[in-house]
């Protein structure tokens, strides 16, 4: 009994240390014009993890109507360029890809990922997962995947993040936005890291304008008998 007992301590220790390190905490690097974007080490990575906060004076259906429309992705999504909707599997589950314009003399990066969407029966609020998904067009023959596969760009394998929205009153939401991405290739974790701040606050920033547009204003979700969400219509 008392060497299980030792067994069990030693367990419980191992497991608060194991969860410390993962679990590292996050630093407030920037905050201007109501967006904050903080950083944390990842174990076993140099590249940090980001995650951008705002509020922003739209409902979630107008805010997901932007996250739907694949084609203005540049518009507000800093540095993506050519979109393409690979494969829509249902409204809450889909394939994208893109590409990650880097700064002069660095070879552009391709981003296929994996997005699914799940809703907070109580509060309502709505996660956006979007993982990297490089092997997706590697027995498809499809006439994307073929171009995909022929451009000279560096792959995005690892690349795990989300965006959270969350109603507030008053007809506001807080967008939470997560990500963790390797870029791949030999870049050096400081250069990487120092262009961290650029892509969520400006990609925020972008998307608290863009949903002022008026095809986004009003836009309400639909739900099915099961209380998933199947689509968009106007208020």
């Amino acid at each position: 009994m008392i060497f299980y007992f030792k067994s069990l301590t030693v367990v419980v220790l191992l497991y608060f240390q194991a969860s410390s390190v993962l679990a590292q905490p996050w630093q407030l690097e920037k905050d201007e014009q109501g967006i904050q974007i903080y950083l944390r080490a990842v174990p076993d990575s140099s590249i940090k993890e980001f995650k951008g906060e705002i509020r922003i004076k739209a409902r979630i259906g107008s805010l997901l109507a932007v996250m739907n429309d694949t084609d203005a992705c540049p518009q507000w999504v800093y540095n993506c360029a050519e979109p393409v909707l690979l494969e829509k599997i249902s409204f809450t589950e889909r394939y994208n890809f893109q590409i990650s314009m880097m700064p002069l003399f660095i070879t552009n990066r391709g981003l296929i990922f994996h997005t699914v969407l799940s809703q907070d029966a109580k509060s309502r609020a709505i996660t956006m997962k979007m993982n990297a998904s490089p092997d997706y067009c590697n027995t498809k023959q499809t006439e994307t995947c073929q171009y995909i596969k022929k451009i000279k760009l560096i792959p995005i394998t690892r690349s795990v993040g989300s965006y959270q929205f969350i109603p507030e009153p008053g007809g506001w939401t807080k967008v939470i936005w997560q990500q963790h991405i390797e870029p791949g290739g030999s870049l050096p974790g400081w250069l990487v890291n120092s262009l961290l701040l650029d892509l969520p606050y400006n990609t925020l920033d972008s998307l608290r304008t863009i949903v002022r547009n008026h095809k986004y204003i009003g836009m309400k979700l639909i739900y099915g008998s099961d209380g998933t969400a199947t689509g968009f219509k106007s208020r």
